[in-house]
């Protein structure tokens, strides 16, 4: 068994590219499912990702110490291209292990995808290669501003091939039955498994606690030009990781919620500091094996009664700016499901 490093670049304040695609929601997305089918065959691995650093320089930084931490036999950094190409392509320092590794997981990724094949290079001058004590490689999965290689895109399709590229190209064992390493002996590829039909359950604070509001069947707030100044969520399945931006705080510490909220803990049971929130952000998590759902939400702002455009979990790009709501204007109401 081998001991891998693993991480997605970039960071969730010091974001990478977007277009079609948004790299950092979706390389964490292919980084998660590619650490889970590492250690279901049985490797070692450490997520080496980084979502603090403000800058490049303080993202790169602590990725690098991360890695440097273990005694790894490869460090994997997941990533995304832009800048008018196609296909995919894969970075190694200028070792042979680096770029045998690299060429078996270019050629996988633009089999599983059906994408140009860019092949292995050299990235002697990028930081993530020639800082790391083991053999690394990075990964640059697809081009976010090709419409193509976004039609084509398919996380559970790169993730593996990844998977296949590094046993392949490491010689450590064969991975043409993944599935049934998992457990799963009829073969069937756990992540295309439907989850069904998740509720979304929620209740906000003006001057009182409302009703509970289930998905999109009513909206939760007092109305036009009352603030809301807490909200609690919870999912029926799966985890929202969420938080809001406060006319008093700004931007608040992201909260996990499942299952339940607790509206008797004003710090860690709901989201808000009792001042008017101006802007939520969520994202949702999928349970293990299921094919991706994302939260969907949209809200309403003091003087406008018209709902904004719906904001999709983080994503940027189409429209989108990461998060539901105005900067400098409270909401007033807003609505919540998973789709």
């Amino acid at each position: 068994m081998a001991v891998y490093n693993i991480h997605a670049g970039h960071s969730l304040r010091c974001r990478g590219a977007s277009g079609y695609l948004d790299e950092v929601n979706e390389n964490r997305k292919v980084k998660n499912r590619v650490i889970e089918l590492l250690k279901k065959q049985g490797h070692t691995v450490h997520d080496c990702t980084d979502d603090e650093g403000a800058t490049q320089n303080q993202n790169l930084s602590a990725i690098v110490k991360k890695c440097n931490s273990h005694q790894a036999d490869l460090d994997v950094s997941i990533h995304l291209n832009a800048g008018g190409g196609t296909g995919t392509e894969v970075y190694y320092y200028d070792d042979e292990s680096g770029k045998s590794v690299s060429k078996c997981v270019s050629s996988k990724i633009a089999s599983a995808l059906g994408i140009k094949n860019r092949g292995e290079k050299k990235g002697r001058d990028l930081y993530i290669l020639k800082s790391t004590n083991a053999t690394a490689i990075l990964i640059e999965c697809c081009f976010v501003d090709s419409k193509s290689d976004a039609n084509a895109w398919d996380v559970e399709k790169c993730a593996r091939a990844i998977v296949e590229g590094i046993s392949d190209g490491k010689g450590k064992e064969d991975p043409v039955n993944i599935s049934q390493k998992e457990g799963n002996t009829s073969g069937e590829i756990l992540q295309n498994r439907e989850l069904g039909q998740v509720d979304c359950y929620y209740s906000a604070y003006t001057d009182r606690w409302w009703p509970e509001v289930k998905n999109q069947e009513d909206w939760a707030g007092k109305g036009d030009n009352v603030p809301i100044c807490y909200l609690g969520l919870r999912v029926t399945k799966g985890k929202v990781k969420g938080r809001v931006y406060t006319k008093k705080n700004g931007w608040l510490p992201y909260l996990i919620f499942e299952d339940h909220y607790d509206t008797k803990d004003l710090v860690n049971g709901v989201l808000g500091d009792g001042s008017p929130i101006q802007a939520f952000e969520f994202y949702y998590t999928t349970p293990e094996g299921y094919r991706y759902k994302k939260i969907y939400y949209c809200v309403s702002a003091q003087n406008d009664s018209n709902f904004y455009e719906t904001q999709i979990d983080n994503e940027k790009g189409h429209g989108m700016d990461g998060y539901a709501g105005v900067i400098g204007r409270y909401a007033d109401k807003i609505k919540i499901w998973i789709e």
